[in-house]
This record gives C-alpha cells, structure tokens and sequence, in this order.
C-alpha cells in the first residue's frame, strides 16, 4: 500500500495556513491500516483535522479513525488506525483518508512531513498476512522573498519654535513599512536624530528610520527633519551707572 502525502510544495511566503491530504494512492484489499504523520513543531503548528466529505464505509470496522492525543500533536505526531479483521475492506485509488490543516508558524526554511513510527509504527496487512508499506515524506518549499519593504507612512517635515532654553519638546507620528511576507503596520529602527518626545535644540535635526524584512531584504527608509526656530528677540538689559569726577 502507498500512502500520498499532498499540497501545494511551493507555498507562499505570505501563507499563513494549508491542508495536508492524505490519500491511498492504490486500489487495495486490507484487513489493516496503521501508520503516523510527523511534522517539525516549531514550523508548524496543529490546527485541526479536516473530514473528508466522504461517506465513511468503515464504520462497521472493528476500528477506525485518528489517534488523538494532544502531547503527541504537540510534539509534531499524530496516528491513523484501521482494523477490520472480520472482512478485508477495499481502498479505492487516491482515496482520501483524511486531512490536516496546518499553521504556519515559520516560513523562511523548508520543512519536511513523513509517516514515521511514532505513535504508530507504519504497518498494513490483509487477511493476517503483511502489506508492504510505503510513504513518500513531503518537502514544503516557501518561495524564497526577494522583495524588499516599502514605506507605508512617513511623517512631513516638522518646524517647532523655541522655548526661553532654546529647546522644543517634539512629537511625531510613527512611521510605519510595510512588506510582503512581514505585513502592513511595521514599525522600524531609528538610525539617526531623536524619538518622538524627545527634546530637540535650535536648527535641524534628520530623523531616520529603517526597516529590513525577515529575509533581509531593504532597508526601507522613512526620513524628514526636525526644524526648531528661535522666535523670541533679544532683550536689552541697562543698568543705571554713577560717574565720579576728580
């Protein structure tokens, strides 16, 4: 018996989900079916199982259905098992059994999905006699990002006047980037001049903010100044001076 792991292998760096199916790729007689699907938890995460919209002709099995347990879901396992020992159950060609949806929790490297032995040993028979067995593991390949963030909002230019320090307190508004695979609203790094509050001295200051993406593409740059102008004319100050002559 072989058993088909599919979906789409070259996902977008923008996907957030997908649904792994996972069908019988031959017409075959068998009396049982195990085996397990393992995948990296740290790439992605377990959402749920997704029913087949098939009606189930197993249910007069001794036994079918997913191994659900969620210490092993957690770790990135979960098993399939059928045992009808009575009769041998015929599986049709690309048969699905089930499918699992899955959360993308990291997109910047492949990940691989197998059957392996945990928590079920891979194994098929009919009529008391072994099945051979095969799973061909799925490598998900996210496309590589090579497009650099934009800036989605940058303040204007901003002109303050001086207080008797020849000083301004000064707030802007966050700039904001946005990218491809990253999303919208990203606020980046200031690289030169003062955050917003901060207190700017009399002339012109550059603020700078830079943004790269998680596949370091950019820097995006969001820059304008900071212009604080000296208002307040100068005062004269006289003091009254007593002469004495020889």
């Amino acid at each position: 018996v072989n058993i088909d792991l599919d979906t789409d292998n070259e996902l977008q760096c923008s996907d957030t989900s997908f649904v792994l199916d996972v069908t019988v790729a031959d017409s075959i007689l068998l009396s049982t079916l195990q085996f397990s699907v393992n995948w990296d938890s740290s790439v992605l995460e377990f959402c749920r199982v997704v029913p087949s919209g098939n009606p189930n002709p197993m249910d007069d099995a001794d036994y079918s259905g997913i191994v659900d347990d969620s210490t092993l879901i957690k770790k990135g396992q979960i098993g399939y098992l059928f045992s009808d020992f009575q009769n041998a159950r015929k599986f049709d060609q690309d048969e699905l059994l089930f499918s699992i949806e899955f959360k993308i929790l990291d997109n910047s490297a492949s990940t691989t999905i197998s059957c392996g032995d945990d928590p079920n040993a891979p194994e098929a028979s009919r009529e008391g006699e072994l099945v051979d067995f095969n799973c061909m593991e799925l490598t998900l390949n996210f496309d590589e990002d090579n497009e650099p963030p934009m800036v989605q909002f940058c303040p204007q230019d901003i002109t303050a006047f001086a207080d008797d320090n020849c000083m301004a307190t000064v707030n802007y508004p966050t700039p904001l980037f946005m990218d491809n695979c990253d999303g919208m609203d990203l606020t980046g790094t200031l690289t030169s001049g003062f955050s917003s509050g901060s207190s700017f001295n009399q002339g012109t200051t550059v603020i700078r903010y830079e943004y790269e993406d998680n596949a370091d593409n950019g820097p995006a740059v969001c820059s304008f100044t900071v212009t604080v102008l000296d208002t307040i004319p100068p005062e004269v100050s006289c003091m009254d001076a007593t002469i004495y002559l020889d």
